[in-house]
């Protein structure tokens, strides 16, 4: 799947800052570099331009487990900035 841009629907199953472990039917290799879209719940979308935000994470894990894969992702930027965590 080298460069292949593709829409994979998939569960978040944990979310931290520095990472997410998701289920999807699809297996990533491991080090991919890859895009979510997370929807955002907004009161009033109509005065934002975008109701989705953009997170670059890297697969480090793609583990089998019935009929899905189980990736462990690795943000690229964490979501919490590193000054906000050490006050």
């Amino acid at each position: 799947f080298s460069g292949e841009e593709f829409l994979e629907f998939a569960t978040a199953l944990n979310v931290s800052a520095g990472g997410a472990l998701l289920a999807t039917k699809r297996y990533l290799e491991p080090n991919t570099l890859i895009t979510l879209e997370v929807p955002i719940a907004l009161v009033h979308k109509a005065h934002l331009p975008h109701s989705v935000s953009l997170l670059n994470a890297t697969v480090l894990r793609c583990t089998p487990d019935g009929q899905y894969f189980l990736l462990g992702l690795q943000f690229v930027t964490s979501l919490i900035a590193a000054s906000a965590a050490n006050p």
